[in-house]
């Protein structure tokens, strides 16, 4: 049996509180369920872990901001020291950054490259993958997330990974948009023995996505479609979960899951 949780969610200014429900089985698919408590998991990135570039681009950064007066600083919806640059492959973009980051779609060959919103590339100018990070003005990177997206037929599948480095302690845990409390959200997934995946949908689309930690590296991947296509959007996420986690590095951490989905008669609060 798959235990009830509490999920306490944030979607733009609307906070849903509601319960998970185990509804669903995710067929043959498996899941990397680490666990605070598993050395090496999620750890943080050593500061030379990461490459100049990423150093060069956070200085820059900083420097523009402090080159603008207060009040338009103000006025800027931008947040200092959050950097993004666009790249052409996961590699790519992997060998930019520094640490190792495996790409759990690599071995995926029936998929389609597209955005990383996963929308196909000939319809949008986004760009394939997007790399983005923050750190503080004296050099310290705290997360950085890579974004990757494809095509199923008609369904988008989505992978993200996100890397922590050393948190600087007079950063409050929320900053970074979310990133490291999806990091301590995880860890207390796994910690109790949740399954970290979920479903919801919308009155035109569904999805399903699952969250698992590989070394230092908390990835997610989600698939998406059109509503009425949920067992074409599972079974897109089933063929990669299997493909990604029966790799070498992956197999020993192989375990069936079912899918969990969300209530839709949430309490929202304002």
């Amino acid at each position: 049996m798959v235990k009830y949780s509490q999920t306490t969610e944030k979607k733009g200014s609307v906070e849903m509180k509601g319960i998970r429900a185990a509804v669903l089985a995710l067929g043959g698919a498996f899941l990397l369920a680490g666990c605070g408590g598993e050395s090496g998991v999620l750890a943080p990135i050593p500061a030379e872990g990461f490459s100049q570039g990423v150093y060069d681009a956070l200085e820059e950064n900083w420097t523009a901001w402090e080159a603008v007066d207060e009040l338009e600083r103000m006025l800027s919806s931008t947040l200092p020291g959050h950097c993004a640059q666009e790249f052409d492959s996961w590699a790519q973009c992997a060998d930019f950054l520094g640490p190792s980051i495996p790409d759990p779609a690599a071995d995926c060959g029936w998929l389609e490259e597209a955005t990383y919103a996963g929308m196909p590339l000939e319809a949008s100018d986004a760009p394939r993958v997007k790399a983005e990070w923050y750190g503080t003005r004296e050099g310290q990177v705290e997360w950085v997330s890579v974004q990757s997206g494809w095509r199923d037929g008609a369904v988008r599948v989505m992978v993200s990974a996100a890397l922590y480095g050393t948190r600087a302690e007079d950063m409050p845990s929320d900053k970074g948009w979310g990133t490291e409390l999806a990091r301590q959200a995880y860890l207390e997934a796994a910690e109790a023995g949740t399954p970290v995946v979920t479903a919801e949908s919308g009155a035109s689309w569904c999805s399903i996505q699952a969250e698992h930690a590989r070394g230092s590296v908390l990835y997610t991947i989600r698939a998406v479609g059109e509503s009425g296509t949920e067992e074409q959007v599972r079974t897109s996420l089933d063929r990669v979960l299997e493909t990604w986690l029966s790799a070498p590095e992956g197999e020993k951490h192989l375990k069936y899951v079912k899918c969990i989905q969300k209530f839709s008669d949430y309490n929202l609060e304002l």
